[in-house]
């Protein structure tokens, strides 16, 4: 719920007390369909995008842990975990500063577009299983075909071939 202050005649209480203040009636239409809607929209898109991104990196983790027995054998360095949140986290920001997917002027020609807000429609279970695949998609992807870089005769780890492989003597 947001607050939206009018200056007017009855002086600046109402617009001191909000969170957003505007000088005249006629820009509410702006500042909720057109504005309001974009910034909904940026927004839910900014926390999916947030958790995807996550997602993948634990995804790629979990699934490389199989393949090393849960041997606790790290996957990148540390300077790689330390920098992925800042380096991946420029895209979501400018993406959630500068998105706009429909023109201003379509917007406030169509104002029931504003209901996808109120009714939820961007943020229900169907879009978010839709990133949840995407998220199993791209992490397959990404590490089985990341994989041969880093297998050793088609093991990730040497524990097969080393210690942990039992042979026994011929008697």
């Amino acid at each position: 719920h947001v607050g939206v202050g009018i200056s007017g005649l009855e002086g600046q209480q109402a617009v001191n007390s909000s969170d957003f203040a505007i000088a005249q009636f006629r820009f509410l239409e702006n500042l909720l369909l057109v504005h309001g809607r974009w910034d909904f929209m940026r927004l839910s898109k900014v926390v999916l995008f947030s958790f995807y991104k996550n997602a993948v990196l634990a995804g790629v983790l979990i699934v490389y842990s199989q393949f090393t027995f849960y041997s606790g054998t790290p996957l990148f360095d540390m300077w790689v975990l330390s920098s992925f949140n800042f380096v991946c986290g420029i895209p979501i920001l400018l993406f959630g500063m500068f998105d706009r997917d429909l023109d201003k002027e379509y917007v406030k020609s169509h104002p029931h577009l504003y209901a996808a807000g109120p009714n939820n429609e961007h943020m229900c279970m169907r879009t978010t299983l839709r990133w949840v695949a995407l998220i199993f998609i791209h992490v397959n992807i990404i590490f089985y075909l990341c994989r041969a870089g880093i297998t050793d005769g088609g093991s990730i780890t040497s524990a097969p071939n080393g210690l942990m492989v039992y042979t026994p003597k011929d008697q």
